[in-house]
């Protein structure tokens, strides 16, 4: 079943439901103004799905009970990127953060591989 809900805080869904739950693909506002698109699980972001912080910071990838987990990109207001794998919300491993030479170009200044 698919639905929308909006609720006096500010927050909002509209997507798939299973019993009364988000649950398959929405998008919704959390009570932090975090805007969600993506896969949804028993009421958490859980799957494939793109975060929009509220810094203009937008992470794609995978999602696990809610937090980042799993391999993702997050591309920050500045226009840089980072490409590395997430376990609860922090980055880990091997990742390449990507430097423009300014917001609005596709010109590198320089690519960093490194692990953490």
């Amino acid at each position: 079943m698919q639905g929308r809900v909006q609720r006096k805080d500010g927050t909002w869904y509209e997507g798939d439901f299973y019993l009364d739950r988000r649950h398959g693909h929405g998008k919704g506002k959390n009570k932090m103004g975090l805007v969600y698109e993506g896969e949804w699980n028993n009421d958490e972001w859980h799957g494939q799905g793109s975060l929009r912080e509220l810094d203009g910071s937008v992470y794609t990838g995978a999602f696990w009970r809610g937090r980042k987990h799993g391999e993702g990109k997050i591309i920050l207001p500045n226009n840089n990127e980072f490409h590395g794998v997430w376990r609860d919300n922090f980055k880990v491993g091997h990742g390449t953060f990507k430097i423009r030479k300014d917001k609005n170009s596709d010109d590198m200044v320089s690519v960093l591989t490194f692990g953490f």
